[in-house]
């Protein structure tokens, strides 16, 4: 006859830091919706320019990372 194995896992607990995670995002998303129903042209306009200076940081980096570090004679072949 065979047996099965029931492994038994221990219940976590949520700590507090994960608590105040949870009710900080929950305070910002909803800060979110009440600042876009107030001022939706406004809001809109003020997150664009908001995250799109770390976005073209980014992105520039990622371009910069990718040129060849010298260009000599790579610039007219493709090595």
């Amino acid at each position: 006859m065979s047996s099965l194995a029931v492994l038994e896992r221990p219940v976590q607990r949520q700590s507090a830091g994960s608590r105040g995670f949870a009710g900080a995002a929950l305070l910002l998303a909803l800060a979110a919706a009440l600042l876009a129903g107030w001022a939706p042209l406004g809001f809109s306009i003020v997150t664009v320019f908001l995250f799109a200076g770390p976005h073209n940081w980014i992105e520039g980096r990622y371009f910069l990372e990718r040129l060849p570090a010298r260009w000599g004679s790579c610039a007219a072949s493709s090595c």
